[in-house]
């Protein structure tokens, strides 16, 4: 069982829809097991995916802790590059299992690189105002405003945030639903322009992904969106894994996969390869903005298609 957005993954006794997160719900024997989420978070965020001793599975995506930690230090690095260190964060987050992992991590990263959290709001994905929250982050005089959430509840945040001028130097989507999705962008044009997000995505530097990109244009008429570029990594790895084991028997099989160390892929991070618990240990973010429209990479540097706008102006009026 390899794992990428975590949904619909092998292994008998999944129900549709089923998620892989949170604790074990259901043993398939061996050390199998089947996972379910009744949230709709992300499972692939979850670090108990790997920690649960199970030999067949492994994952691509970053978990939480790393889109975290690696976000939030990709946002101070390119701060202390414009002279703009971050010494005051404040965080909404939607209060599932998903946002509240995002919110712990980014918390207890605060003493690592010098920061402090002056504000953490939790809220229900059923609110449909935040203006009293936003109000509480505007008086705390963040430098950064960090948001785990979904598509409605970041839109919300985001149109009321700019209606306050709320005076951060940046909106920072983390492992946000909206802010990078193109729809969202094409559809909430002058919004979402030179927002931040640290979510999964490609390597724009990467010769493989432009030829993968430009196949999937040929074929498709469409765009290979994030998911895609997980779900064609997955499959890449899997091939990978069959030609240097030369075997589909199952043990040989994830043998081999446990032995990956894969440089010629798409993904914006070192060799894909795994530690003991099935964890890609290279697995990173990127950090995009949008940009004329366009979600872009501009950290970590290396794989950056474009120069970040920070701070923005527009959140302060």
């Amino acid at each position: 069982m390899l794992c990428s957005s975590g949904k619909s993954l092998f292994g008998a006794g999944a129900a549709p829809g089923s998620e892989l997160g949170g604790k074990p719900e259901q043993s398939i024997g061996g050390n199998w097991a089947i996972y379910y989420t009744g949230n709709g978070a992300t499972p692939a965020l979850y670090r108990s995916i790997t920690e649960n001793g199970l030999h067949y599975i492994f994952r691509m995506q970053p978990n939480g802790k790393a889109m975290a930690t690696l976000t939030i230090n990709n946002m101070v690095e390119m701060a202390k590059a414009a002279n703009l260190p971050i010494k005051r964060v404040a965080m909404m987050h939607e209060d599932g299992n998903f946002g509240t992992t995002m919110g712990n991590h980014v918390e207890a990263f605060g003493a690592k690189l010098g920061y402090t959290m002056v504000q953490r709001i939790p809220y229900s994905l059923k609110s449909p105002d935040f203006t009293a929250e936003l109000s509480k982050v505007k008086a705390s005089k963040p430098d950064l405003l960090v948001i785990s959430g979904y598509y409605g509840d970041s839109k919300i945040i985001a149109e009321t945030a700019s209606k306050l001028r709320i005076g951060v130097h940046a909106l920072v989507g983390l492992a946000n639903a909206a802010y990078s999705n193109p729809k969202f962008i094409a559809d909430n044009r002058e919004l979402t322009e030179q927002l931040f997000d640290g979510n999964y995505w490609h390597n724009p530097q990467s010769a493989r992904a432009k030829a993968v990109f430009a196949a999937y244009e040929k074929r498709f008429n469409s765009t290979l969106t994030s998911h895609g570029v997980q779900a064609y990594t997955v499959i890449y790895v899997i091939k990978d894994a069959l030609e240097r084991g030369g075997s589909v028997d199952r043990d040989k099989l994830r043998d081999a996969l446990a032995r990956t160390n894969l440089t010629d892929h798409i993904l914006p991070q070192d060799a894909i390869k795994f530690d003991d618990t099935g964890e890609n240990v290279n697995a990173s973010p990127a950090l995009l903005q949008v940009q004329n429209g366009k979600p872009i990479v501009v950290g970590p540097a290396r794989f950056a298609e474009g120069k970040p706008v920070f701070p923005v102006p527009k959140w302060h009026g």
